[in-house]
């Protein structure tokens, strides 16, 4: 059962949905114009994320990424199919296909604090 919209939409109704990434791989899609990563290939979607997800994500998965990015992507305009689905704390973004490197509207530098961990305020995300 989904969550009431009005208390926890899982990022659905924000605009856009955010990846992580290292510099040089979102450089390497850009210069492609697509994203294509192993996620894709070995479970058909590319992993994205709500913004209130971003902190737990980007330290769980991302803390040896050198240069880390974070890609604001604007849904309207993703080709491929995005489907909101279950995963740890609460509904992701999966994008079943490239993502086309047109819909990115801007890249943010993460970088961790002195332990070494990412703390991601998604407020900033609009502010930047």
């Amino acid at each position: 059962m989904l969550p009431p919209a009005d208390t926890n939409d899982s990022g659905r109704s924000d605009p856009y949905f955010y990846l992580l990434d290292s510099a040089e791989n979102l450089e390497s899609a850009f210069a492609a114009g697509s994203l294509v990563r192993d996620d894709l290939k070995n479970e058909g979607f590319i992993h994205a994320s709500p913004a209130d997800q971003l902190t737990r994500v980007a330290n769980k998965f991302y803390r040896q990424v050198i240069n880390l990015r974070c890609a604001v992507v604007e849904k309207a305009k993703v080709r491929s199919e995005v489907k909101y689905e279950p995963a740890t704390g609460g509904l992701y973004p999966h994008i079943y296909g490239p993502l086309n490197m047109d819909a990115v509207a801007r890249l943010i530098e993460l970088t961790p604090n002195a332990e070494g961990h990412y703390e991601i305020d998604p407020a900033q995300l609009m502010n930047l």
